[in-house]
């Protein structure tokens, strides 16, 4: 059987189950987001982001990477409700199995803050600079008829668990009297003092120097482990993801390139874009680096193409066709005790880029993907 009938084949099962990839770990997801299509263009143009899909658990770090312009924020304020009316949402997310595609806006009002909280990248925008701090955590911490003493005393308590440790000056400042990593901070535990499970943060370290970065990210590592919250982190940065992470999510111009364990996947990258990202990154040797990225992302793709196609090195004919998202070939999967198919790459060639071999152009079709 030839690659291009497996794909159709795959494709007609996935239509019949609903375009699901599923696995055991689904079953105690808080997110469970399936072929998502977000799209801004009234049907004029190729839809922002086409068939996202992600699992989220208790105490489960996802990490989602790509350039600028891979629609990673996009896909995170679809999470929250905060996309405009203009986009048309379609596929499915549920929350505790509560589905929130074409909700009403009282219905994510009900989740936001209480349930699902965000972090946005610039703290400036997410803090009022005419209000004190101490004042904006009350307010967006306050519950239904709670007394002003319980809300001071768990933003107090966030405060603190956020390594906040002049907790009074903290609060009596305006949000430019503060750090920059100090604002970021005030932003998380704004999040946790309203009880949230879902901790959506979007480059929360960027603009930090190092040491500030490393604390912000340790903070993270431990809400997630004392609350048992899930959290979605988006970085262009692979190596803040490879701290904090345990599965990782590629984009490249709105469509997952690769899914699954992070470490299987840095360790050996199943899909062109990823090696290409890890291809780019400084070496501590100081060496000279390959960026096999010569053009920029807003380069022109041929319609139902592979979307890296234009700037990929290991395309071929057949690339003039978008491939499936399926599952690597358990066979050639090294995720360490990852379940089965839970590996996934969208690849015609991802055995060779698995394999490194860029001279294959063909291989057994059982392990073609």
């Amino acid at each position: 059987m030839s690659i291009d009938e497996q794909q159709s084949g795959r494709r007609a099962s996935r239509r019949q189950d609903g375009g699901t990839l599923r696995s055991e770990a689904d079953a105690d997801s808080l997110f469970d987001v399936r072929d998502l299509t977000i799209d801004f263009t009234g049907g004029h143009g190729p839809p922002a982001v086409r068939g996202f899909s992600l699992s989220l658990s208790p105490g489960r770090i996802v990490g989602v990477a790509g350039e600028s312009g891979s629609v990673k924020s996009v896909s995170a304020l679809s999470l929250i409700g905060l996309l405009p009316r203009t986009a048309k949402v379609e596929g499915s997310i549920r929350y505790r199995g509560q589905e929130m595609v074409a909700a009403p806006d009282r219905q994510w009002r009900s989740l936001r803050g209480r349930e699902i909280a965000i972090v946005f990248q610039e703290t400036t925008s997410a803090l009022n600079p005419v209000v004190k701090v101490g004042r904006q955590l009350l307010l967006a911490g306050r519950r239904d008829n709670e007394k002003k003493y319980a809300v001071l005393d768990r933003v107090h308590a966030a405060l603190a668990e956020v390594g906040l440790t002049d907790v009074e000056r903290v609060m009596r400042s305006y949000p430019h009297e503060l750090s920059g990593g100090m604002c970021q901070r005030v932003v998380i535990a704004m999040a946790i003092s309203c009880g949230s499970k879902v901790l959506l943060a979007d480059e929360p370290t960027t603009a930090l120097d190092v040491r500030v970065q490393q604390e912000v990210l340790t903070v993270l590592r431990r809400l997630v482990a004392n609350h048992g919250l899930s959290l979605v982190l988006i970085s262009h940065d692979l190596g803040v993801l490879a701290d904090v992470c345990q599965d990782l999510i590629v984009m490249y111009r709105g469509e997952i390139m690769e899914q699954g364990p992070i470490g299987g996947i840095l360790r050996r990258p199943a899909n062109p874009y990823t090696a290409a990202l890890l291809a780019s990154l400084p070496r501590l040797d100081g060496s000279a680096t390959t960026v096999p990225l010569p053009e920029s992302i807003s380069s022109t793709r041929t319609e139902g193409a592979c979307p890296f196609q234009a700037r990929c090195s290991w395309s071929q004919d057949r690339c003039g066709t978008d491939p499936e998202l399926l599952p690597l070939a358990a066979s050639r999967t090294d995720v360490g005790n990852a379940a089965p198919g839970s590996r996934l790459v969208r690849c015609w060639r991802a055995s060779d880029v698995y394999a490194g071999d860029q001279r294959a152009d063909s291989m057994p079709p059982e392990e073609q993907q």
